[in-house]
């Protein structure tokens, strides 16, 4: 009852209402069998391990991070079913993304920063079935594309999907794809303006999906394989990360010891400290924007002993212990998207609400 009738004050105080943007949900699709609601916790653990391939990059990380599945569940913000035109039902979940950072940062893997979109990459794949061949394309396999055109975008990488008019089918014939006929892919992506293209042709033997593929940048093969799965949205899901880290391989530092800098010494960082500090947060101007706010900060494993200290109009003080002191409060807010820094206020420690 005091929670309810302090959330009332604090609406009645701000007084204001607007239209809080929220941020996108982190997506993955994985087929399920029915609609029966029993087997959804299933869904929702598979769908999570796909979304952890799509974060990282890397198809091993469901096992590397399995004890972080069982925790997907509680992470649904909401779902939905869809068939595909092969009749497959197929299972989109949709996770918050706070927690889903939260969890991320748990297990110390790299949380998705918001960044500048690599150039679109055209996709030119044939799938083969039932002697009949198509171009993956948005009108005659929505679900499919749609699913992979969110699966790119959390990898920062726009997709585009041919239009299949007269001039597209004469530049870039099946039989110029199933060969991998290089002067042709190319003179398509020239078309489109795209720097990156992938180029695959996909056919269904014993049951199971075999895929060749071929990417190509800026006018140059980059990579050629082949790869296979008992499921097309699976495989199609595999090819596309694939792809993107072929375009942008993982550059690692160099490692260096103390034995090979000149004798150099390594100085040991100092351990972190716990500090008790105030935070302003501005751009608080209704009761939505300070449960936001109040629900991230206590959703921080980094902050404990959280206590608002002062409210004026658009603006809440916190007081905050936070691990590793002040000085870790920027590289805490950085990735999230929801506080960013004013360096113009007289005060360090203010922060702007994001909307």
């Amino acid at each position: 009852m005091y929670r309810q009738l302090f959330f009332c004050i604090v609406w009645l105080f701000f007084g204001i209402s607007v239209v809080q943007a929220e941020q996108p949900l982190y997506e993955a699709t994985v087929p399920i069998a029915s609609r029966d609601e029993s087997l959804l916790d299933d869904g929702f653990t598979r769908a999570f391990a796909q979304l952890l391939v799509d974060i990282t990059g890397d198809a091993t990380a469901p096992e590397k991070f399995k004890t972080l599945l069982p925790k997907a569940t509680k992470l649904i913000a909401q779902y939905e079913y869809k068939e595909q035109a092969d009749s497959k039902l197929m299972l989109i979940a949709g996770f918050e993304p706070q927690g889903v950072k939260r969890l991320l940062r748990s297990a110390s893997i790299p949380v998705p920063q918001a960044k500048k979109n690599r150039p679109p990459l055209l996709t030119w794949i044939v799938v083969e079935q039932t002697e009949i061949s198509q171009i993956l394309n948005e009108d005659e396999f929505a679900t499919e594309t749609g699913m992979l055109k969110k699966q790119a975008s959390q990898r920062a990488t726009p997709l585009l999907f041919p239009v299949l008019d007269i001039e597209d089918r004469s530049a870039l014939p099946l039989s110029a794809v199933k060969s991998a006929q290089q002067s042709a892919a190319l003179s398509v992506a020239n078309r489109y303006g795209a720097e990156t293209m992938l180029v695959g042709w996909i056919a269904k033997q014993n049951n199971v999906w075999q895929g060749q593929w071929v990417v190509y940048a800026k006018n140059a093969l980059v990579s050629q394989w082949n790869n296979q799965n008992t499921d097309l949205t699976a495989l199609l899901q595999t090819t596309l990360n694939e792809a993107i880290e072929y375009l942008n391989p993982k550059k690692t530092a160099p490692t260096t010891s103390a034995a090979t800098t000149n004798n150099a010494v390594a100085t040991p960082m100092p351990s972190a400290v716990d500090e008790t500090i105030e935070i302003q947060i501005t751009a608080v101007d209704n009761l939505q924007d300070y449960m936001k706010v109040n629900n991230y900060l206590q959703g921080l494993d980094a902050l404990r002993n959280i206590q608002v200290q002062n409210t004026q109009q658009g603006q809440v003080t916190f007081k905050v212990t936070i691990k590793g002191g002040s000085m870790a409060l920027n590289q805490l807010f950085t990735n999230d998207d929801v506080l960013m820094a004013s360096p113009s206020s007289a005060n360090n420690n203010t922060y702007r609400l994001v909307k």
